[in-house]
């Protein structure tokens, strides 16, 4: 229903068109017809109101200025020039001011009513939209865990949760290609959100969803056939608030041990146990004995690690297709925590001795991501034993190398390259002999030099970061405040 304010001067006009709408459009209100202006915006201002019919040429006020304290006061409304043809150029000018449409007088009532049934169409797909951006908000927020529970309509209704990972290039146009195909099947209603972490998906139907599992599964067969290499996971019955949180933490358990693995596919959650069940006796100690990895650290036999772990991985490749990276996470951590408890009984590790670099593990969102965090957190491990040996030739002829290079935009890879190691070698190696990693060295490095440039009073700080090799000026400061406890400017004025 549309509420409308009425404004002419004239008398006869106000009757004429409330005649109009009594007649053709009895189901819209009108909340005030009014020969005064501001009696109209006093009216308006106090009332929900959706459209304004007001004349362009009035005593009291014109219908120019009427438009701009409309657009002021509440911009939603829509806002109807009415003018003789001989002021047309008042309606040229309305427009321009921002009125949604025009009516000349004498006005027909076919004319009043279709404008009034597009203006409704229009404001009902605007509260419909608003409505649903609303309710998404909310199941958003019952998701993430910002809310225990929603009072939108949607929840009851939802029968599945589909989840797509965030990983994909094309995610967005993937995302909505999938809304669009779902929703123009039969008795199923698709609502799309966005979270930071991947496209949800909320499968409302009146019939049973997991018949229809077979049409998902086609339809991102027909995703990849077309390039996209899609991992997600889907779970049905997902009534209530609860059970919405429920299935959406499933279909993310699903897409992350898809992710892990480099698998591309829909699975549903009663797929995915059973997938789990059949790596029920799959065990990573199996692979990494804590003894084996305690005495090649205590001997120091560090090439020798680094192939065994290597030869460990690709026996779990060779033997077991597809892992649980919530059981692999957790092992890994345990073991890691094993061999530390070990090396602190051996007194060859301190007992304060800190592993943050553990949250590597937990972080690994792929295979390869957790085969790099095992190799980060064991030569962490090694880097941290103390058996007093001297600095071997690689580790001088890296540092002349970081002095050589230090304005260059050098990394670690290319250093360990440089002495012909593995990175994962040299990385423990150069934090056994340096006692700090790579990187924080060769800003000691740059800062060094940068305090010799800087007793030069007509360099600027940002020509003295590029020089040292800093990208960022900022940046710079940064780490030059937090070396030197000042700023650069102030050691260069300090300097002088």
């Amino acid at each position: 229903m549309l509420r409308i304010v009425l404004v002419d001067d004239e008398n006869t006009a106000l009757k004429g068109i409330c005649y109009i709408l009594k007649k053709f459009c009895p189901q819209y209100q009108v909340v005030g017809a009014f020969e005064d202006g501001w009696e109209a915006l006093d009216c308006i201002q106090k009332n929900e109101v959706d459209v304004v019919i007001t004349d362009m040429k009035m005593d009291t006020i014109q219908g120019i200025d009427l438009i701009d304290k409309l657009k002021e006061m509440k911009p939603e409304i829509r806002v109807v020039a009415l003018s003789a043809y001989s002021d047309f150029e008042y309606v040229r000018l309305a427009m321009k001011r921002g009125a949604s449409d025009y009516l000349l007088k004498p006005c027909r009532h076919q004319d009043i009513v279709n404008l009034l049934q597009h203006f409704e169409k229009e404001i009902n797909a605007r509260k419909s939209q608003q409505l649903k951006e609303e309710m998404l908000q909310e199941i958003s927020a019952v998701l993430t865990g910002e809310k225990e529970k929603c009072e939108c309509f949607l929840e009851d209704n939802v029968k599945a949760v589909l989840f797509q990972p965030r990983n994909e290039n094309d995610r967005e146009p993937v995302a909505g290609r999938i809304a669009e195909l779902l929703s123009e099947q039969e008795d199923v209603e698709c609502f799309a959100l966005n979270l930071p972490e991947g496209s949800v998906f909320l499968l409302s139907s009146l019939g049973s969803l997991e018949g229809s599992l077979p049409l998902y599964q086609k339809l991102f067969q027909d995703m990849a056939h077309k390039g996209h290499c899609l991992s997600a996971g889907i779970c049905f019955k997902a009534q209530g608030s609860f059970g919405l949180r429920v299935s959406y933490e499933r279909t993310r358990l699903i897409t992350g041990y898809l992710k892990f693995n480099g698998i591309c596919r829909l699975l549903d959650w009663e797929k995915y146990q059973v997938y789990l069940q059949r790596l029920q006796d799959f065990h990573l100690y199996h692979y990494f004995s804590i003894e084996q990895i305690v005495q090649m650290i205590r001997k120091s036999e560090d090439q020798d690690l680094l192939k065994m772990l290597e030869k460990s991985f690709r026996r779990v490749s060779s033997d077991v297709k597809a892992l649980d990276p919530v059981r692999i996470r957790q092992e890994s951590l345990e073991i890691l925590v094993g061999i530390k408890r070990r090396l602190q009984e051996d007194q060859i590790l301190k007992s304060d001795a800190d592993l943050g670099i553990m949250h590597l593990i937990d972080r690994a969102e792929t295979r390869r991501q957790w085969e790099d965090a095992v190799k980060s957190c064991l030569f962490e491990l090694y880097a941290a034993c103390e058996n007093g040996h001297d600095r071997p030739k690689f580790i001088l002829e890296a540092l002349n190398y970081i002095e050589a290079n230090y304005m260059n935009d050098i990394n670690v890879q290319e250093v360990a390259d440089a002495v012909f190691l593995n990175i994962w070698y040299f990385s423990a190696q150069f934090k056994k002999y340096t006692g700090q990693n790579m990187t924080k060295y060769l800003n000691q490095v740059r800062i060094k030099h940068a305090k010799e440039l800087l007793k030069d009073k007509n360099l600027k700080v940002y020509q003295v970061a590029e020089m040292v090799g800093f990208q960022d000026a900022t940046y710079f400061s940064t780490v030059f405040k937090a070396i030197e406890k000042k700023t650069p400017k102030k050691y260069q004025q300090d300097s002088q």
